[in-house]
């Protein structure tokens, strides 16, 4: 019988469709709602879900290279209070950059350029690369 995985199980990720006893899928997979049978509804609604994702993150990697265009090359200063050793009072976080850099680039800064800004404890500058979307851009942070 095939089904189709609602939830990760054992070898299978959420998303599969995969050929298994009748009676697994019967007495174990349908009651706990792991996976429902590959019915032609289930797998248009599937194909439907799968290219849905698939052109969200196409849009997310749109607008990360965007934003990553407008970041590239530019010093961006965060005014913070640090002492004089050069240790900022409070660490800005990469939420609190990512709202600065906002403002002053006028476009939202995506997740996915957010997961590569790393928590900033000292007052410089601090050059923030991001070798997952497009290793060669980098721009710098100025505390």
């Amino acid at each position: 019988m095939k089904v189709i995985f609602t939830k990760a199980l054992q070898s299978h990720k959420s998303g599969d469709i995969a050929e298994v006893a009748e009676g697994y899928a019967r007495n174990f997979l349908f009651p706990r709602n792991v996976a429902q049978p590959a019915t032609a509804d289930h797998l248009a609604a599937h194909a439907a879900r799968v290219q849905r994702e698939q052109h969200t993150k196409v849009q997310a990697a749109q607008q990360a290279e965007a934003v990553l265009g407008l970041l590239h090359g530019k010093t961006f200063s965060i005014p913070a209070k640090a002492n004089a050793q050069g240790t900022l009072y409070a660490a800005l976080t990469p939420k609190q950059i990512a709202t600065a850099l906002a403002t002053q680039c006028g476009m939202p800064i995506p997740k996915s350029v957010l997961r590569h800004i790393p928590t900033l404890k000292t007052a410089g500058s601090h050059t923030v690369h991001c070798p997952d979307t497009h290793p060669a851009i980098s721009f710098i942070l100025s505390v």
